[in-house]
């Protein structure tokens, strides 16, 4: 009896920890909003591998100045008041991220936002959709 309760506490623990940082240490509004919700937290993950993932490249421009722009869009992110804007902050950004262009070795793997694979039951927004 105790293997498959141990089976859905892994399941339910790992949906909690989506998010690219510890949820059990979230003290924003903005970093509790995310571990909370499924879809935001699946975008966190999604723009924190594609920006490691460029950090790492042969992106032909400073990390020094990748670094500052991403905490630039995070502060940005931290003025949204609504799911809807946290959500299309993330699009855009995860977007961006794989926009930078890469000199020399090939592109890191890189997810676009409309390419993100969620968990059955989850998806964007439709933006057509009334909220």
């Amino acid at each position: 009896m105790k293997i498959p309760f141990t089976i859905v506490f892994v399941a339910v623990a790992s949906t909690v920890s989506a998010a690219s940082f510890d949820c059990t240490k979230a003290i924003s509004r903005i970093e509790k909003r995310i571990c909370d919700d499924p879809v935001l937290s699946k975008l966190d993950s999604v723009l924190a591998d594609n920006y490691s993932s460029m950090i790492e490249a042969d992106f032909g421009g400073s990390k020094a100045d990748l670094k500052a722009e991403q905490r630039s869009w995070m502060a940005k992110r931290n003025t949204c008041k609504d799911r809807g804007c946290l959500i299309e902050a993330y699009r855009l950004r995860i977007d961006q991220t794989c926009e930078y262009g890469v000199i020399s070795g090939a592109h890191p793997v890189c997810v676009y936002a409309d390419d993100v694979n969620f968990q059955e039951g989850m998806r964007l927004p439709d933006p057509n959709e009334p909220n």
